[in-house]
């Protein structure tokens, strides 16, 4: 029976501990993202998410926000996608907008527009999100305005390529002609003045 209540008390030492050492790499993330120290914050976040026993959606945002900071887009990504195990709905708006922001960083801007517009439906407060679908909107349209005027612009460069290897061609053929021609009379003066010679 005392064999029992020590397992049970050690149990409950390590568990602590490993939840302690969680909490206190998290604080420290936390800490650090504040003083925009996002490596440490990064690294933090990172010890603490190997240390849960859990799965903690705040930690996963917090870690996709050090990793999105750092660059590390599609890692971001992953953690964000983790933290969507949240049930708060209004939680999961702002871990959307996240995405979409990060897909926006990574220039895909279809994707990042589809987030957005999920992060509304979730909160349609969420006026940030709603700010950036739009300019996300009008960016996508002047990106396909401009994919429309560039298209119209090869095709006009196109047409006049072969406008001028079509020209090239014609004058090439034109010199043969010439040089033929002069071919052609030379050799029939070189012919009247053997003729005359011979006279």
């Amino acid at each position: 029976m005392n064999i029992m209540k020590i397992y049970i008390l050690l149990f409950f030492v390590i568990c602590l501990k490993a939840f302690s050492v969680t909490y206190f790499d998290a604080k420290t993330g936390v800490d650090e993202y504040k003083k925009n120290n996002f490596k440490l914050a990064e690294e933090k976040f990172k010890l603490a998410e190997e240390t849960s026993m859990e799965k903690n959606p705040i930690l996963n945002y917090d870690l996709a926000n050090s990793l999105f900071k750092n660059k590390k887009y599609d890692e971001a990504l992953n953690q964000y996608g983790k933290a969507l195990s949240t049930e708060d709905k209004s939680f999961q708006s702002k871990i959307k907008y996240n995405m979409a922001n990060t897909f926006v960083a990574k220039k895909e801007l279809d994707k990042a527009l589809s987030y957005y517009k999920d992060a509304i439906k979730l909160d349609n407060e969420n006026t940030e999100a709603i700010v950036n679908y739009e300019l996300v909107k009008k960016l996508l349209k002047k990106k396909q305005q401009q994919q429309k005027k560039n298209q119209k612009q090869d095709k006009k460069k196109d047409k006049q390529k072969k406008q001028n290897k079509q020209q090239k061609k014609k004058q090439q053929q034109n010199k043969k002609k010439d040089k033929q021609k002069q071919q052609q009379k030379k050799k029939h003066i070189l012919k009247q003045l053997n003729l005359q010679k011979t006279i």
